[in-house]
């Protein structure tokens, strides 16, 4: 938890610094920390001592990061050029965990965190995250796509292979609440879709799934008190598209979810 706090302090203060650039140094020649560093300046914060050194032209191209015994915790390197800022945090062996690349009209563009299990991938569009991917030995695991309201819009599953395995696709009402899954295979067919329907109050009202062909084959009611509490749901039983039958589930005086029967349609 102490590592993952650092790695997002290094991320904000990066951004921070790009933020700060002026239009003076969005103009020079590519730099980085091959620069001779002029000056250093220190910071401290939840016991931690930071060390910013800078090139010729002011700009800071190392953060180093010590613990209180004066142990290296971490070091992130800023790269300039006239594009923007390629920002990497590496460990106290140079190793790289992470890399960014920002520019002052954009923000982050983009990001990438290595591990020892994998990588994840995040773009941003205008400061909003739009994608995020986990590969695993550089192939995709899991995909998500997001809308500029930051909802998820998109997820794809691959095969270990890298190819997708099947994606859903999300949608949402003028209120931002999903209302419809569809999920597809890796050959673009329509395996199944949920629908959410809600109550005038937000909560739902009832789950339908349909298989492909936009046949029901199940499908749960909701109820509600004046408190706008659960009391019960009716999960609906299907044969070719026709309910035939339905189980009620109802909450007991202590709250746990119990069956009170079940009943012909």
């Amino acid at each position: 938890m102490k590592r993952y706090k650092i790695l997002t302090l290094a991320v904000l203060c990066a951004g921070l610094l790009l933020c700060g650039c002026d239009s003076a140094e969005k103009q020079t020649d590519e730099s980085s920390t091959a620069d001779v560093a002029e000056k250093a300046t220190l910071f401290y914060t939840n016991g931690l001592v930071y060390e910013n050194l800078y090139d010729a032209q002011g700009r800071v191209t190392e953060r180093i990061c010590t613990d209180e015994a004066g142990n290296t915790v971490q070091r992130v390197l800023f790269t300039y050029g006239k594009d923007g800022t390629y920002i990497k945090e590496c460990d106290n062996e140079y190793k790289v965990i992470s890399e960014s690349f920002c520019t002052p009209e954009k923000g982050t563009v983009y990001t990438h965190i290595y591990g020892k299990d994998g990588e994840f991938r995040y773009s941003y569009e205008n400061g909003v995250i739009c994608e995020k991917t986990e590969y695993k030995d550089e192939k995709p695991i899991l995909s998500t796509v997001y809308d500029s309201n930051g909802r998820q819009t998109k997820s794809v599953s691959y095969t270990p292979a890298g190819e997708v395995l099947d994606y859903r696709v999300y949608s949402y009402n003028d209120l931002g609440k999903n209302t419809q899954v569809d999920v597809y295979d890796g050959k673009d067919i329509l395996k199944y879709s949920v629908v959410y329907e809600y109550t005038k109050e937000g909560y739902y009202a009832s789950v339908t799934t349909k298989n492909g062909d936009g046949v029901i084959i199940s499908l749960s009611k909701y109820e509600y008190d004046e408190n706008n509490k659960q009391t019960a749901e009716l999960v609906y039983k299907y044969k070719d598209g026709v309910a035939v039958s339905y189980e009620k589930w109802v909450t007991d005086k202590d709250g746990k979810r119990v069956l009170e029967g079940s009943y012909d349609v």
